[in-house]
């Protein structure tokens, strides 16, 4: 459900799909992608 009402900030569905698991289990996802770190979700920048 978090993929399809997901923000169309990324195009790279494999990472769609990190930040929609992330959200859906309130997880902190570690990346240094600035379109990831777009989206609102607990995350680190590395």
């Amino acid at each position: 459900m978090q993929l399809r009402t997901l923000p169309d900030l990324h195009a790279d569905p494999f990472d769609r799909l990190l930040i929609a698991q992330a959200i859906a289990e309130e997880c902190r996802l570690v990346t240094a992608d600035e379109k990831v770190l777009a989206y609102p979700l607990l995350t680190l920048a590395a």
